[in-house]
């Protein structure tokens, strides 16, 4: 689709521009508005008490317009209800038939007619199957073949998982479509590995020998790699992660992806430029990725200079910015004072084993994930006297060795 890229946002703005010329002159419209409710279908097997994902979707949602169909009459106004895909070939979404208006009295009909969908999906389920509205299922890419009814073999070509198949997305042309559009966006699959906790129970560690390594204190940060270009992925393949531990959440410290220590140093973001108010991500150098949430004047970044591409930086995010133009006559990243470090060349991370998602969902009483973005970065350094001065003082910990789910899907 490259090719007509050109042609597809032209026409949009030419779209954009009669819309508004037609609707400009428009006043005192209507209020309308209107809710829906994702349903998941699964299927309750009361011999081995086990719930699969039933696949009967579409079948359910044609059934249910059918009916609407049938039973409306064009001249009475009647509560209806208005049935449409999902991206899972075991999900239904469901709206209104009619919107909403700006009345009190409809505040009320929001209600009733949530309850009157739920009626009607009730009448069309099989026995044994039920249709809680939730948007996850929380197996899904834990129970390999046996996970939905029909079954499905896990991987195909428009996913290429390693846990679903691709017989549980919904037969629509846009869905498949979507999955295939976004792997060959990023250039590879979707890598998600997220560290278990290492408690004397989690049966991921028995056995497992980590020599030279310390665990960390309860208020240690646990840090690991991510994003494309992984320094962990890259050395050692899907099957490892790095992690390790910060002083605290200004003593961060990695490694870069020639396995030597570099600290992380805070870097204020301020383009000397006339009506430039920041900077656009890059997902590599020169490479703009249109992120709305993009770092604005005055907010500081948390990152890395790459040694052998000069005047580009790479963050803890994994994106990367350029510290200056290209002819060097315009600042856009300024140094601030250097993160103190206080952990060892000797201590830092160590590769270690990753588990996949089968493995650590049989454990999940015992293990238990940690978000690296809330006790990695510090969002509030913006300041003079926080950039200047050092923090307080705080014990240093060696680094941990952690085990990890890796969980590779759409």
């Amino acid at each position: 689709s490259k090719q007509n890229l050109s042609y597809v946002r032209n026409a949009g703005v030419r779209q954009f521009i009669a819309t508004y010329n037609r609707a400009k002159h428009l006043t005192g419209d209507t209020l309308l508005w209107g809710d829906e409710t994702e349903y998941g279908i699964f299927v309750l097997d009361p011999t081995t008490k086990q719930i699969r994902l039933s696949l009967r979707a579409e079948d359910i949602m044609n059934e249910l317009n059918e009916r609407e169909r049938a039973e409306s009459h064009p001249q009475h106004r009647m509560e209806g209800c208005n049935w449409v895909p999902e991206y899972g070939a075991w999900m239904v979404e469901a709206t209104p038939d009619k919107p909403y208006t700006g009345f009190t009295n409809d505040l009320l009909r929001c209600e009733r007619n949530m309850r009157l969908r739920r009626k009607r999906m009730l009448c069309v389920l099989t026995e044994h199957e039920i249709a809680p509205t939730v948007s996850v299922f929380p197996l899904l890419g834990a129970q390999g073949d046996d996970g939905s009814v029909p079954a499905t073999a896990v991987g195909g070509s428009v996913t290429e998982s390693q846990y679903i198949g691709d017989g549980i997305i919904n037969p629509h042309p846009r869905f498949g479509t979507l999955s295939a559009n976004i792997r060959a966006r990023r250039g590879e699959k979707v890598n998600i590995r997220v560290p278990l906790f290492w408690d004397v129970n989690t049966p991921e560690f028995q056995g497992f020998d980590v020599t030279n390594c310390s665990p960390c204190a309860k208020s240690a940060s646990q840090l690991w790699r991510y994003g494309q270009g992984d320094a962990s992925r890259e050395l050692y393949g899907d099957g490892f992660v790095v992690v390790g531990c910060s002083r605290d959440v200004l003593a961060m410290e990695s490694e870069i992806e020639t396995g030597d220590p570099v600290t992380l140093e805070h870097w204020l973001v301020q383009v000397e430029c006339e009506g430039c108010r920041g900077l656009f991500y890059r997902s590599a150098p020169n490479v703009i990725v249109p992120d709305a949430d993009w770092p604005k004047n005055g907010e500081m970044v948390i990152g890395i200079e790459v040694p052998d591409i000069p005047g580009w930086l790479r963050l803890q995010n994994g994106y990367y910015l350029p510290i200056q133009s290209d002819d060097g006559n315009i600042k856009f990243l300024h140094k601030m004072a250097k993160l103190p470090s206080s952990v060892s060349s000797s201590s830092l991370a160590s590769p270690i084993r990753v588990q996949n998602s089968q493995s650590s969902s049989s454990s999940s009483s015992s293990t238990t994930t940690s978000a690296s973005s809330s006790s990695t970065t510090s969002s509030s350094s913006s300041s003079s006297s926080s950039s200047s001065s050092s923090p307080s003082p705080s014990p240093s910990f060696s680094a941990a060795t952690i085990l990890a789910s890796s969980a590779t899907s759409s």
